[in-house]
């Protein structure tokens, strides 16, 4: 192999064509292109986009599940009464009308999985005005909806992690009997069957909502309750409390990712449109949402989406339709073939 010498002192390779499997930081020249060329990393800035289109029917209170190009939003509030019960599907770039769902569901309805493959448990559901808490545990298979085994208890606004519909777990969440009655309860599906898991170490408050992020059932973190940014950690036999926290504290959050990165964003509690990123051990502030009405939104909650993600509808009032997508920092270094000339 011949090589270039006078440049900058370095040893550059002459090829008649490109490396098979380059490395970061290799340069060479191509002979057969006549070019310097090399393999190396550039930086994308973490930014929100709006997206091209919305949601066909304005919604909050939606639950969504799914990856940057392929995703589902369910249910929710969508011009009063009854609530929604309908389903779309998001293929990256606009959403599809889907079937409907074999419940009554309304809102505050805990939801894991991806576009193909996705449940939703617990939540209201309505008759008339109305709302009971539900036990319902519903599953997506990518083309229609099906029962399956209920919920030991009843609960709305649970916090729950998983992937598809063989293995998630949820906790957290309340259930209203005459009262409001957040809980720390804690349970695993195996794909037949529920299980009781250790409760969360973590003191119920005045605000129900569980947000969850983690990488699978034995390795996640959640967040509850408007008033604090503590954030607490199971690691697949105990809880404990995280020395990270956010921010920010807020309530209505949109949060997906998994335990190396994920993103957090809006809320009622706090500005709306804050975002935060997470690098597997602390939060940091990343550029604001446009739109301050994002609040109990549709999001992606995929744990292979990483800090990437989107939120469509929200509040005020029924629900709206818009959206918008993030790229965050941690996938933002990507690596691309080098053209110099």
């Amino acid at each position: 192999m011949a090589n270039y010498d006078t440049i900058a002192g370095l040893s550059i390779p002459v090829l008649s064509a490109d490396p098979s499997a380059p490395v970061q930081g290799e340069l060479w020249y191509n002979t057969t292109a006549d070019k310097f060329r090399g393999y190396g990393l550039y930086q994308v800035n973490a930014a929100w986009s709006a997206a091209p289109s919305g949601l066909n029917a304005g919604r909050r209170s939606c639950p969504g599940a799914g990856t940057v190009d392929d995703g589902i939003g369910f249910a929710g509030y969508i011009g009063g009464y009854p609530r929604y019960g309908g389903t779309e599907t998001y293929n990256g770039s606009s959403w599809s009308t889907g079937p409907g769902l074999p419940t009554p569901l309304g809102a505050s309805i805990t939801h894991v999985g991806t576009g193909s493959e996705a449940a939703g448990i617990g939540g209201y559901y309505y008759s008339g005005p109305s709302g009971f808490v539900s036990n319902y545990n519903i599953q997506w298979n990518g083309s229609s909806w099906s029962t399956a085994t209920a919920l030991p208890a009843s609960r709305y606004g649970l916090g729950g992690v998983g992937n598809g519909t063989d293995d998630y777990h949820v906790s957290g969440g309340a259930y209203a009997n005459g009262g409001y009655f957040p809980q720390t309860t804690s349970w695993s599906w195996n794909g037949s069957a529920w299980s009781s898991e250790p409760a969360a170490n973590w003191t119920p408050g005045t605000n129900a909502e569980t947000m969850y992020f983690g990488t699978s059932t034995s390795d996640w973190f959640s967040t509850v309750d408007a008033t604090t940014t503590a954030l607490f950690e199971y690691n697949g036999t105990s809880w404990s409390t995280s020395p990270a926290t956010f921010s920010t504290s807020t309530s209505g959050r949109s949060t997906w990712g998994n335990s190396d990165s994920a993103t957090s964003t809006g809320g009622p509690a706090g500005p709306a449109t804050t975002t935060e990123t997470w690098n597997g051990s602390a939060w940091a502030t990343s550029p604001a949402t446009s739109n301050s009405n994002h609040v109990a939104a549709v999001r992606s909650n995929s744990t292979s989406s990483g800090t990437d993600g989107w939120v469509f509808g929200g509040g005020p009032g029924n629900g709206i339709s818009a959206g918008e997508t993030f790229v965050g920092p941690v996938n933002s270094v990507q690596t691309l073939n080098l053209d110099f000339s």
